[in-house]
């Protein structure tokens, strides 16, 4: 069974030895930095609700919980904003894959031209 997961999955090829060059950019780090603070502000969230109100305003690891879900919610606020900013200054959002020749069969710029040789045919 071993030799065969090592045959199926080699370990030198599960994991990548060189990036994309799209992906050496400190954005990234912010998309992931946002992730980070989500989960946190996820797990702190579902300890308070356990918790109960009461239990967050008198005990003192109720307040640390709560503290640590305000500043987990405000920095994934802040990673997220930086983040798809610099996702759109970077232009990430355009159509990489296609050519700007091929843009006309994407987008139509208008009717087909047979449409203007006959104004009243139906196609």
């Amino acid at each position: 069974m071993r030799r065969w997961g090592l045959r199926t999955l080699p370990p030198d090829k599960l994991l990548p030895d060189r990036q994309p060059a799209y992906v050496a950019s400190w954005v990234y780090v912010f998309g992931v930095a946002t992730v980070a603070a989500l989960l946190l502000a996820i797990g702190s969230g579902f300890v308070i609700a356990v918790g109960g109100t009461d239990w967050w305003h008198t005990n003192p690891v109720g307040h640390f919980f709560n503290s640590m879900h305000l500043w987990s919610v405000e920095l994934f606020m802040a990673f997220m904003v930086i983040h798809l900013w610099g996702k759109f200054w970077m232009a990430a959002w355009r159509i990489a894959l296609v050519q700007p020749d091929q843009y006309s069969r994407i987008i139509p710029a208008g009717p087909p031209a047979d449409a203007a040789a006959n104004p009243g045919s139906q196609t």
